[in-house]
């Protein structure tokens, strides 16, 4: 059997962590997203942001000891990972918080900085999809941001109901947006090609985009 972490280096990376996501951002590498173990009684007391975050990478083709990296993130708050290939030099992890501005980090194929879906607003990121190579963030407010480039997100989201028609999610804290986005807002996204796409919300519709429109 191969082994490809072994316990010291399982100590000091994922003991105390819980894993939450995981993703493969290359054939031999996987990425996770870790969250600090807390009694429900401690957790009563925080919010979820204060729970500590960590991203990983495991490089399966190197020796156990020496195969593994991480880092930690704090302000993380319903934290969710993915993967970033095109058009990128170097396929790299992405782990993106369901907090104002979307914050989201890049680790390998360069790490950080911070980047921020869309400063000002609260996407609510709860998947982030690569697809052909391509990053989408998929969250509340039937709301959807293509990332173009470093740091650079954009909203994919013409022919889709417009602000006005939705709640104002900024004025609300992320436990109260959560209640509410559970029955709203985008769950997935998947597609044959970058003119046949499907997101689905949370209320049980579908959408389809042709290229052009939802």
């Amino acid at each position: 059997m191969n082994v490809f972490l072994d316990n010291p280096r399982w100590k000091e990376v994922f003991s105390g962590f819980e894993i939450i996501d995981i993703a493969l951002r290359e054939k031999q590498i996987l990425q996770f997203a870790l969250r600090k173990q807390i009694s429900a009684d401690e957790a009563s007391h925080l919010f979820d942001h204060d729970i500590p975050s960590r991203i990983v990478s495991l490089f399966l083709e190197m020796p156990p000891g020496n195969n593994c990296g991480f880092q930690e993130l704090e302000g993380m708050a319903h934290p969710v990972l993915g993967v970033s290939r095109a058009p990128f030099e170097r396929p790299g992890g992405l782990i993106s918080a369901m907090n104002k501005g979307g914050d989201t980090w890049p680790a390998g194929g360069g790490n950080g900085p911070m980047e921020h879906i869309a400063p000002g607003k609260w996407p609510g990121t709860k998947r982030l999809k690569c697809i052909n190579g391509m990053t989408y963030s998929v969250g509340s407010d039937r709301e959807i941001y293509k990332r173009v480039a470093v740091g650079q997100w954009e909203p994919f989201t013409a022919g889709l109901p417009s602000e006005a028609d939705q709640p104002d999610f900024s004025k609300m804290s992320t436990s109260a947006m959560l209640d509410i986005t559970s029955g709203y807002g985008f769950r997935d996204l998947d597609a044959f090609s970058e003119t046949d796409m499907y997101a689905v919300g949370g209320e049980g519709d579908v959408w389809h985009y042709d290229g052009k429109l939802w």
